[in-house]
């Protein structure tokens, strides 16, 4: 059987920074303790429009897709405004959460947000609980859509370090989706320029020869 103690250190990371090795292990609590997870409203389809009409909607498609935009013309009260930077999660289907950057909007129902309380660093909850979760995605029954509860999320009990180890983390992990960023907009600018080279290289229809050819083949 295992000690308090073995259970206790269980909960140190096995990378830590080396200012917080001596800080002790991370406290298990549950995450209403830390955040604050507000669902949508439910509001009336008299008011949709997909003219732009008034403020989008955020349903829960919205946050994999902008292929088909809904706006809600209707009075609605401000704590449902969502701004850029705010994150988001759906609850049925893919618990992913997102950050969203589309500009002001309207939390409709089935779409949650997390909210950090005081002495919780908000980015680094976005990366912890995107693990808690995708756990819980996975115990939950499996149907044809799984559903997610605000009250399931704040129940789970979950280890979360001091506020500034919570920092730190996510100061690391923005910085890497930083660069990450980066790298995959070069990426799409490297294809573009494939696309249009080959569009170059290669004789354009009814053409037999390309617009554009290396010098020692321009005579051939």
């Amino acid at each position: 059987m295992r000690s308090k103690s073995d259970k206790k250190k269980s909960l140190v990371p096995r990378l830590r920074f080396p200012e917080f090795r001596e800080v002790g292990a991370w406290e298990v609590k549950k995450l209403g303790a830390v955040l604050t997870f507000q669902t949508g409203f439910p509001f009336s389809s008299k008011y949709f429009n997909e003219i732009g009409d008034g403020l989008r909607l955020i349903r829960n498609a919205d946050l994999k897709s902008s292929d088909r935009m809904i706006f809600y013309s209707g009075p609605y009260e401000q704590t449902f405004i969502v701004n850029n930077g705010d994150i988001l999660v759906g609850m049925d289907g893919d618990f992913s959460p997102s950050i969203w950057g589309h500009g002001k909007a309207l939390l409709n129902q089935r779409v949650g947000r997390v909210s950090a309380k005081d002495g919780s660093s908000l980015t680094f909850l976005h990366f912890s609980v995107s693990v808690a979760l995708k756990l819980i995605e996975q115990r939950t029954a499996q149907t044809t859509v799984k559903h997610l509860s605000h009250t399931t999320v704040e129940k789970t009990k979950w280890p979360i370090p001091i506020f500034h180890e919570q920092q730190k983390i996510a100061h690391c992990l923005s910085s890497l989706d930083e660069v990450m960023g980066l790298q995959a907009k070069k990426v799409q600018a490297l294809k573009q320029h494939k696309k249009g080279l080959m569009q170059q290289l290669f004789p354009a229809e009814g053409e037999t020869t390309p617009r554009l050819r290396f010098p020692e083949f321009r005579e051939a």
